[in-house]
């Protein structure tokens, strides 16, 4: 199996809220390349979203990148929301950036 590829983040964000985490690490040693999406998904699985958002924005992967943000900030992690706001404003994506401004102003009231 490789998971080298693009879909390996996505697959981990879902096992990962059904808790199947030990099933992402598994799919990722059956694999002989390691590659950055690899590597984002794997930090993804181990709970480190903040990480998964730094490989992304080193790919130019702005999609994931801000994705990850907000997850990270849905977990209550400190994360650049303005950085996935920016993202979301620019390519028109109204129902994320609706999602990430709110959670700007949750973590600012908090």
């Amino acid at each position: 199996m490789n998971v080298a590829q693009d879909w390996f983040p996505e697959v981990a964000v879902v096992l990962a809220g059904f808790d199947h985490r030990e099933e992402i690490e598994a799919t990722a040693e059956e694999s002989s390349a390691s590659t950055l999406w690899r590597d984002a998904g794997l930090a993804i699985g181990r709970g480190g979203l903040q990480a998964a958002a730094e490989i992304f924005g080193r790919m130019g992967a702005r999609a994931f990148e801000a994705e990850a943000i907000v997850l990270a900030a849905e977990d209550g992690l400190g994360a650049d929301l303005p950085k996935a706001i920016e993202f979301f404003r620019e390519v028109g994506a109204r129902a994320y950036l609706a999602e990430a401004e709110s959670l700007l102003v949750k973590s600012r009231s908090a």
